[in-house]
């Protein structure tokens, strides 16, 4: 019971208010890149979400990939691009398993 009225207290100095179940912040000054990837939830909220956390990094990782195919095609080529450079299927596949679990994990 300690730990919920410390919780509280923490919430209240950061002016971090519950609606219902869900926190939000008062003001958009109050937001961190932190908030990215925490909770949402008034028991999890100092927790990092590990779906946030995954989805995150797999995007990141996949941008940075095509980014690559991306200069690739125009360093490496006349300089001309005639067409963007087409998504693999196993690339889209990371990303469907990584946004899956993250709705996954909203759901429950």
């Amino acid at each position: 019971m300690k730990a919920k009225s410390e919780l509280k207290d923490l919430q209240k100095e950061a002016e971090v208010y519950p609606v219902g179940q869900i926190l939000y912040n008062e003001s958009e000054k109050n937001a961190s890149f932190s908030d990215l990837f925490s909770g949402e939830d008034a028991d999890d909220s100092n927790i990092p979400d590990l779906g946030k956390v995954q989805m995150f990094y797999f995007t990141v990782l996949l941008a940075a990939v095509y980014l690559f195919f991306l200069g690739d095609k125009f360093f490496v080529g006349a300089g001309l691009i005639d067409a963007f450079p087409v998504l693999s299927s196993s690339m889209l596949v990371l990303l469907g398993i990584s946004n899956g679990g993250y709705l996954i994990k909203k759901a429950t």
